[in-house]
This record gives structure tokens, sequence and C-alpha cells, in this order.
């Protein structure tokens, strides 16, 4: 089963023992050895020790959420870079029509309203860049990378730089 979680702020936390770097020196060299990174040597400085252990924690440390997805047999998918495309042009029919006395009532129906008059196109990227992201993750048997290919991308903003000027 897979999880879809947006590239927000909230779903990158790494958990509060994750090694910083504002650490003291002591802290930043014990976090080296309990990771196994033992090239590090005690007298190396800081800036030294830090960039080795960054990228350590950047391959290594899974976000508090992904954690908690995989615990419960998920693999966690990030949504695809058009996607915010996607939301920005429901965000902003949805919020142009919006006035001091609108219901949340009438929000969520402007909010239906808009998704079901999404763009085919723009809605088949979003389908297409999300289902390569599944199946490589099922190729390579392990959750998916944060990125879609280029062209996905890049495709999504000329079909909708040609909508805009119509």
């Amino acid at each position: 089963m897979y999880c879809l979680l947006w590239k927000t702020l909230n779903h990158k936390v790494k958990p509060l023992s994750t090694p910083k770097g504002n650490w003291k020196k002591n802290d930043l060299f014990n976090a080296c050895m309990k990771f196994g990174l033992y090239d590090v040597n005690i007298n190396d400085l800081k800036a030294t020790m830090w960039p080795r252990l960054k990228m350590y924690v950047a391959t290594n440390i899974v976000p508090v959420v992904v954690d908690m997805a995989r615990e419960r047999g998920h693999d966690v998918i990030y949504t695809p870079p058009n996607y915010y495309h996607i939301w920005a042009i429901v965000k902003g029919r949805v919020g142009c029509a919006y006035t001091a006395e609108t219901t949340f009532e009438q929000v969520y129906e402007r909010l239906e309203t808009a998704f079901w008059n999404l763009d085919a196109v723009c809605a088949f990227l979003f389908l297409f860049a999300v289902n390569q992201k599944i199946r490589a993750s099922d190729d390579a048997d392990e959750p998916a990378s944060d990125h879609v290919e280029d062209d996905v991308v890049s495709s999504s903003n000329k079909d909708e730089e040609s909508n805009t000027d119509e």
C-alpha cells in the first residue's frame, strides 16, 4: 500500500535526535561514531566533520512521518512537482470567488467543482507522474525517490502556458 505525501516542510521533519550543524564538535564526533563514520578523527575541524555527517543524515535518516508510515506497512511516495501546479489552479479558482460571507459549504462545493473541471491534460500528467513513481518503486523494490522526470514537468508547464493564452 502506498502513502502519498505532499512535499511540505512538516513532511520533511527529521527526528529530534538527528545531528545538526550547530552542534558542538564533540557531539558531532560522537554522532559520527554512532553512525559508523570512522574516517572522522576527534582532531578534525567541525567544518570537516559536519559535511560528512550531513551527507549521511540526508541519505540514511528518514523524516518522522515517513518512518511512521513505513512502520504501518506503507511505501511512501512524494507528490510530483506538477502537483503544486494543479493545486494552484484549483486554489486560484476557489479563492477568487471568496467573499466575507462565503460559508464552508460553499467553499467545499467550489473545491469539488474546480477539481472536476480540471483540464484533462493537467490531470493526466499528474496521474502519469504518480504512476511512474509507483512503477519505479516496484521495480527497485524500495520506495521511489522524490524526483520525477523533467520531461513530464516541462510538458506540463508548456501545456498550461498554451491554455492560459486562450
